[in-house]
């Protein structure tokens, strides 16, 4: 494993260092024919500090999969410390869910792909006013910007989240949508929204358990906020297909100058951090800034 000592730098700067490598890391592309698509590096912080940074692709694991990593890495590095048993392997488990989501697919599958078909038939590709002449190829160089909802802008969030008895989120992402709109004059807005994770048994399973849904919502002069927050609890949504399956069944119109729109995105990267024995192994998912994206447009609320 790759070891990078920063206990030589002055303690003030090893914070920003420990920063510098995760934004580093997070940066460094993956060769998906090649791999490995899991990466780890070993940093020196202090004689008993170190910090271990975990770099993964989204092919291999899902945003839950992160803390279920590097809790099980936490808990087999105490149990090497004090000598004991080894922590049980679930290796085959992926294989047994991937077959059992298949199998589940194809139940169904025809009816579920004929009521997404008419679900998805009037959406179009999503046409912003950007100041930008669109390429050919994609561009991933992407901006962030961060703004803090007021006290009262939150208040009325959670006020209609409440009335409505639906989290605040629906209500940030029917907001999106009407901005979307509002940019595009377009009176059908489709956004890909990560469903996470659906089967309860799958809870402690490492890898790309998750799951994008599209939800698509009409606008109209005379759409109300209520109308356009609703239809997301699954009203006239079909059933659930797992998104690779959607894809092949709809067939949606490809072009490779354009990616998905998102109502929630995000990167992150994870660190442990390893003390003496008998003091705790902490973990924290850290915000880096690539300065890229995988969406045309996104939303990520926290």
């Amino acid at each position: 494993m790759p070891t990078t000592d920063l206990s030589t730098l002055p303690a003030t700067q090893r914070e920003d260092a420990v920063l510098r490598a995760v934004e580093r890391a997070a940066g460094n592309s993956f060769d998906l024919g090649q791999g490995p698509l899991l990466r780890a590096e070993l940093l020196r912080v202090d004689v008993d500090d170190h910090v271990l940074l975990l770099t993964t692709h989204r092919a291999v694991v899902d945003d839950a999969s992160l803390s279920l990593l590097v809790n099980r890495l936490g808990r087999a590095y105490r149990a090497r410390l004090h000598r004991a048993e080894p922590l049980p392997s679930d290796a085959g488990a992926f294989e047994v869910f991937v077959a059992r989501e298949r199998a589940g697919a194809q139940q169904g599958r025809s009816v579920a792909s004929a009521a997404w078909r008419d679900y998805l038939a009037n959406v179009v590709t999503l046409e912003l006013p950007t100041d930008r002449v669109r390429g050919l190829q994609p561009q991933y160089t992407a901006a962030t910007v961060e703004t803090i909802l007021s006290p009262a802008l939150d208040d009325a969030v959670r006020a209609v989240a409440d009335r409505l008895s639906v989290p605040a989120g629906e209500v940030l992402r029917a907001a999106f949508q009407a901005l979307l709109h509002r940019y595009s004059g377009q009176p059908v807005v489709a956004l890909g929204v990560p469903a996470g994770r659906r089967d309860s048994a799958t809870a402690d399973l490492v890898g790309p358990l998750a799951t994008w849904l599209v939800l698509r919502s009409e606008l109209h002069p005379d759409t109300t906020l209520t109308g356009l927050i609703m239809p997301a609890g699954g009203a006239d949504r079909p059933p659930v297909l797992p998104f690779e399956t959607l894809i092949e069944e709809v067939q949606p119109p490809r072009d490779p100058a354009r990616s998905r729109n998102s109502g929630d995105s995000g990167t992150s990267g994870a660190s442990t951090s390893s003390r003496p024995v008998g003091r705790p192994i902490n973990h924290s998912a850290r915000q880096v800034r690539l300065g890229s994206s995988r969406c045309a447009a996104s939303l990520a609320a926290r």
